[in-house]
């Protein structure tokens, strides 16, 4: 390239550039799918419902099938190094997934994770005692990979499943522990 095509494209960079910080708005030229190897859903949800009543449910994984309609059935031992079945639902597709309890703080903390499709996942349960019987329950799902850009709809789809899931257990929660009023809808 001589130099004043090199010049040429220096400014066009360069007005791209401020357009971009002045509107907020980036371009893709290429239409090339987010490149993000990094990406976290995190949702929360209060419960009119003391921590040991919700912890019981979440770490209950038989009873995930009465209740929960994003991750059932599921199968293991909630233990750290323990590995888990799950049996995942999302966007009318399931899928198996093979996990490994990371850490466990009973009452408090559950966090599980795993490698799928070339993609590490790990979500983690915290749950707060909000006083007065009342509980809030914050789940974090974090993805790393290479791959990520390529499943890019995954942590969409576990955006949906875990507010799902999150809003269950909430009405589940609620009505082990009665007389007490309902909660507003989680927050993505």
């Amino acid at each position: 390239m001589n130099a004043p095509a090199r010049r040429g494209w220096t400014v066009f960079q360069g007005v791209a550039v401020a357009a971009a910080l002045v509107t907020g708005q980036t371009f893709n030229l290429f239409n090339l799918p987010a490149l993000s190897t990094h990406r976290d859903v995190k949702i929360q949800v209060e419960i009119q419902a003391p921590p040991e009543v919700v912890w019981n449910l979440l770490t209950d994984l038989p009873g995930y099938t009465r209740w929960n309609p994003y991750i059932y059935p599921a199968q293991g031992r909630i233990a750290e190094g323990q590995v888990l079945d799950l049996e995942v639902h999302a966007a009318s597709q399931t899928g198996q997934i093979e996990v490994k309890v990371l850490s466990v703080t009973p009452g408090r903390v559950m966090s599980w994770g795993g490698n799928v499709l070339g993609v590490s996942r790990t979500l983690t349960f915290t749950i707060d005692d909000l006083g007065s019987g009342r509980s809030r329950v914050t789940a974090e799902e974090l993805f790393n990979g290479v791959l990520l850009p390529f499943v890019g709809g995954v942590p969409d789809q576990a955006r949906e499943g875990l507010t799902e899931m999150l809003g269950a257990l909430r009405s589940a929660a609620e009505v082990e522990s009665p007389g007490v009023s309902a909660a507003p809808t989680p927050k993505p």
